[in-house]
């Protein structure tokens, strides 16, 4: 039985006259419209929406009074929709209003009458069923929040840039635009609950201020944090080359360090920056690249190749199956790697730099970067090859998780003006030396590498360097680049990519560029980080990195110049797809990572804004109440059980009591109620063809309630059980099991029985 039978019973002329509440409630719907139209609709369609959400409200709010039950609204709602939806495109597809009015006032006349009718339809009914069931209040409030900040999360995934209509507005003024998106998310909230709490009407109880309250926690602990901000994902670790594709993630194929803990970024990229983006699964795992950091230039630096990479780890150490990182070995390699974030509270010393002989500083130009993060990193990076790291104030604590700067030494020349030098270092021991040449056992690496060196003239011969070229473009000439491919072999991961059908991506590439160098004496190791084209700095001093720049490349040692990247751009490519950078977003990041902030104590007690402590509080206190929610839930399950059997275990007299409670919580199952005001007798009356029963637990009820106590009641317990017995009998003939069914699983139903 539906609810709206309550006021079937009422005459038309005790409908209630609106009040400022829902007056209020009103301009809410009018101003919802025509925010979450704002995209689609001409300006004389947002007033015709504005004047639907308005009108409709008010209509809703009397026809929820009316004797129309509410599917009657619902479906007189959709065919409303339909039929004017009808009239309204005769405007347009009539030759007849074109030549009246000509072809673009037609338009605007019919944008204008559509946009009308459907928020007038859909306003009309959401807002009457609201009035009628206090659940759906919750369906208003969320329809209300997605209309007015649909059009204003168009900056997520971190295109704060966006909408530009109000970034440009606020950016121009100089002021940072998430704090405004945060408050306006806030005050937004706090305008629905007034608006639609307090209503005129039966239910005006506190249960429905604590409902209203617990959803706009909820939506401002999680939906504002998350749209609103720049909240984005760890970056994501690296996975063993011969393991599966993490389904997670969309990452697979990556190599992963001998204790099993990597600290990685995933391998990534296009042909020049190889992606590890499995394509098949790219729309459902990783629709879109995120921002994971921004650098700024302090010094203009443009390599020979346009290729600057940022190196964050190194594998260099053979464990008899893969390269892994050298973490288990009693002697340090890889000292230039940094072994943490740079703290002036703690180590600031986090790497140790090889050293540059001055006489060959001409071929290098010192660069200083900051690198300001977006999402949290295991370990910093830099651009080649860094120097020193210094840690820095967080310039915008809304924006980034933590800020560095970086000093490096970058080569400006390009390889061939390596070729006669040589590789290692005359001052490294033998256990060096076969740390940096290890390679499997699989003689297929010497015999290939020999055979692609055999080519070169006697002028190289004695040239390693060139040799190291020479390999390089072989493998550029006959490979596939091909981000989707999964090539599962634990013992050695590149084995059956380089001798099998070389297709696979910059991690395949890298490993065996490693190997072939490993066995023509090259020392030589797999850098990770990020590689991005120098290009996409569009000409600025900042540059946006983001997942897809994810990369692994090869790196040889030359002597008294250290660590020199390799990169192979395979000339055969498929399933690639490059994304668009946003110029806009770059430029906006890198202006709020460009402010003066001096030196930094420790990044993780930077000092934060009242904004970011706001959100916080709001998702404790969400998470709190969710957990809370779960414990009432649980708390009214046991209660309502409990009032259900409570016949089965008590005596004369209370056992009427008991029957007659249980009875009405049955009826309350269902959405039967007695009316505010309404007597019990009354109440029983009204139901008396159905539920006979009813009237006789009520009489048996009222007159242990009111008559002398220690008078025993007329009915035994035997005729007792008989009547509750009949009047679970009636209650099963007057509604459908369906019905009984979904109101015994409602927890709450009992809070409603009068």
């Amino acid at each position: 039985m539906d609810n709206s039978a309550a006021n079937n019973d009422k005459p038309a002329s005790t409908l209630k006259m609106i009040n400022w509440r829902e007056v209020l409630s009103a301009v809410v719907w009018g101003i919802a419209v025509v925010i979450g139209s704002y995209h689609t609709h001409t300006e004389l369609g947002l007033y015709g929406a504005f004047a639907g959400g308005l009108i409709g409200c008010i209509s809703g709010f009397y026809i929820s009074q009316t004797r129309l039950r509410s599917i009657t609204i619902t479906i007189g709602a959709i065919l409303a929709y339909i039929l004017l939806s009808t009239i309204c495109s005769w405007q347009i597809n009539s030759t007849l209003m074109a030549m009246m009015v000509g072809i673009d006032s037609a338009y605007l006349c019919y944008d204008a009458c559509h946009s009308f009718c459907s928020c007038l339809c859909a306003v009309t009914a959401l807002h009457a069923l609201s009035c009628r069931h206090q659940l759906l209040t919750v369906l208003e409030v969320i329809v209300l929040f997605v209309a007015v900040s649909s059009p204003l999360a168009g900056h997520r995934n971190g295109f704060i840039c966006r909408p530009f209509e109000l970034v440009d507005l606020v950016w121009s003024r100089g002021y940072d635009p998430i704090p405004f998106f945060k408050a306006f998310g806030i005050l937004t909230i706090i305008l629905f609950i007034g608006a639609i709490t307090g209503r005129s009407n039966r239910r005006n109880t506190m249960a429905d201020m604590s409902l209203l309250v617990l959803t706009a926690i909820i939506l401002g602990s999680f939906a504002i944090p998350n749209v609103m901000t720049l909240s984005l994902p760890k970056q994501q670790s690296m996975k063993e080359s011969g393991e599966s594709s993490n389904k997670e993630t969309g990452q697979s194929n990556q190599p992963q360090d001998q204790n099993g803990d990597s600290s990685q970024p995933p391998p990534q990229g296009s042909q020049n920056n190889d992606q590890n983006t499995n394509n098949n699964n790219k729309d459902k795992e990783n629709p879109e690249p995120q921002p994971v950091a921004v650098v700024v230039f302090y010094q203009d630096f443009q390599p020979q190749d346009n290729l600057l990479h940022f190196r964050q780890s190194a594998l260099s150490y053979y464990n008899g199956k893969r390269l892994v990182e050298a973490k288990s070995t009693d002697k340090a390699y890889d000292t230039d790697i940094a072994s943490g974030f740079p703290q002036i509270s703690g180590e600031q010393n986090v790497l140790q730099p090889i050293p540059v002989p001055t006489e060959e500083m001409a071929s290098f130009k010192p660069v200083t970067t900051r690198v300001c993060l977006i999402t949290d990193h295991p370990l910093p990076f830099g651009l080649l090859t860094p120097q020193s790291m210094t840690a820095v104030n967080n310039p915008n604590s809304n924006q980034f998780v933590r800020a560095y700067q970086v000093q490096s030494l970058c080569y400006t020349e390009g390889l061939l003006s390596l070729l006669d030098r040589s590789v290692g270092e005359k001052t490294w021991d033998k256990e060096t030396w076969l740390h940096y040449l290890a390679i499997p056992k699989d003689e297929r690496y010497s015999k290939l590498a020999n055979s692609i060196v055999g080519e070169l003239s006697e002028r190289y011969e004695d040239m390693p360097v060139a040799k190291v070229g020479v390999c390089a473009s072989w493998l550029a000439e006959n490979c596939t680049y091909d981000p989707t491919v999964k090539i599962l072999d634990k013992e050695d991961p590149a084995a059956k990519f380089l001798f099998g059908d070389r297709i696979g991506y910059c991690v395949h590439l890298a490993h065996s560029m490693a190997y072939l160098a490993r066995a023509l004496g090259v020392p030589s190791r797999v850098a990770t980080g990020y590689m991005a084209n120098s290009r996409g700095r569009y000409g600025g001093s900042s540059l946006l990195i983001t997942s897809d720049r994810a990369h692994a490349w090869c790196e040889i040692y030359i002597s008294e110049m250290g660590w020199y990247p390799i990169e192979i751009t395979p000339s055969k490519t498929r399933n690639t797809s490059e994304h668009q950078q946003d110029p806009e977003l770059q430029k906006m990041l890198g202006q709020l990572a460009r402010k003066e902030s001096g030196k930094a104590d420790d990044q993780e007690t930077a000092p934060r804004n009242i904004m970011f402590n706001m959100q916080d509080a709001l998702l404790f206190i969400g998470k709190a109440l969710v957990y809370l929610a779960i414990l009432l839930t649980f708390v009214c399950c046991v209660i309502k059980i409990a009032r259900r059997l409570a016949p089965l275990f008590t005596t004369m007299p209370q056992r009427i009591d008991a029957d007659y409670r249980a009875a009405l919580d049955c009826l309350a199952d269902v959405g039967v109620r007695r009316h505010y005001g309404e007597a019990r007798e009354d109440f029983a009356t009204r139901y008396y063809d159905q539920l006979p029963a009813l009237r006789q637990l009520t009489d048996l009820h009222m007159r242990k309630s009111l008559g002398d106590p220690k008078q025993e009641p007329k009915s035994s317990g035997k005729q007792l059980n008989e009547l509750f017995t009949d009047f679970k009998r009636q209650y099963r003939q007057q509604f459908p099991l369906w019905k009984r069914c979904l109101g015994a699983l409602n927890p709450f139903s009992w809070l409603l029985t009068k």
